[in-house]
Order: structure tokens, then sequence, then C-alpha cells
């Protein structure tokens, strides 16, 4: 049986839209990313002492202050304890606490899109170092 030249055409353009569809398909498939665009991070320090000497990175770079804790946001009336910044995925996150005032304790914990990642305590001056990726 010997296909007409109309009939042949017409199955290659068939097949050709068929595999078309199925590579755009495929395509606009694969470029939806489910990895979020931005981490956000929440640094908190608490403990058993009035204030601590803090030192932690930030998106525009490391910061380092004497703070009350708990550390709470600093815009007026604020009452969330911690810090929160927005870094890209994977970026390198940081805060240590040196307790200031005596053999009280210090707490710092880092949590990443509110999971915590690393939670470290120290006594007396000693410092607690917390440390992870966004």
């Amino acid at each position: 049986m010997r296909l007409q030249p109309s009939v042949f055409v017409g199955i290659l353009v068939i097949s050709a839209l068929a595999l078309t569809a199925c590579s755009s398909s495929a395509a606009s498939t694969s470029s939806r990313s489910t990895v979020p665009t931005t981490s956000e991070v929440l640094y908190e320090v608490v403990g058993g002492q009035k204030g601590a000497s803090i030192t932690m990175e930030t998106p525009t770079g490391t910061s380092q202050q004497d703070v009350s804790i708990p550390l709470k946001k600093k815009s007026a009336g604020a009452s969330d304890t911690g810090l929160t910044f927005t870094f890209d995925p994977g970026d390198f996150v940081y805060i240590s606490a040196q307790g200031r005032g005596g053999s009280n304790y210090v707490i710092c914990r880092i949590s990443v899109n509110g999971k915590v990642i690393s939670q470290n305590t120290a006594t007396g001056y000693d410092i607690a170092t917390c440390k992870g990726e966004a």
C-alpha cells in the first residue's frame, strides 16, 4: 500500500506538532523551580544576662554591637525576639554572642526559613557561636 504524498505530509506535520507540544511541555515543567529565591534568616540571642556583645554576618557585611538580651528587633514597640534578614540561598550566616556581666549563660540560635540550623550555649565570658548556610 502506497501513501499519497498529501497523506504522508499530513502525518509528518502531525508528528512534528506532537513532538513540539511534548518538548515545550517538558521545558515549561523544568523551568518551574521549587528552590526558594531567598532565605529568611532569624538570629536570636537569649540568656541569663542583661546584655551581650554580638558579631553577625548580615547581607551587607559583618556587624558588631553591644545589645540587650533577649535580642529584639530595633523598631519602636517591637516585641518579636530576634533579628530577621533576607539572604540568598547558600550564603554564609553567622552570629556569636559573649555575655556581659557575669557567670550566667548566653545562647545563640540561627533559623533559616523557620528551621533551626545552629544553636550553641556559653557560660560566663565564653562565646556562643552559631553558623551555617542560608
